[in-house]
């Protein structure tokens, strides 16, 4: 799931640069982060337990979730 999320932002980024001034794809960015971070932090905080494994594996995912939405910003940047 981590792959097909960071596809989707930098597939969707230049074109919301492109089409979007700066103070509404600043809006944009500040909304999605307000929606999408309490919500994954959320689910994380109702996984049952797991094994040392899995929480490696988990935190590398949220690690790759953190870039993607770090590098969104950018990839509308360079579009734009």
């Amino acid at each position: 799931y981590v792959a097909s999320v960071r596809q989707v932002l930098l597939d969707v980024a230049p074109r919301l640069g492109i089409e979007l001034d700066a103070a509404s794809f600043a809006f944009l960015c500040d909304k999605m982060a307000r929606m999408f971070v309490p919500r994954f932090a959320e689910h994380m905080f109702k996984l049952r337990r797991i094994s040392d494994k899995g929480t490696l594996q988990l935190s590398i995912d949220c690690d790759a979730i953190r870039r993607a939405l770090l590098e969104f910003p950018r990839a509308a940047a360079v579009a734009a």
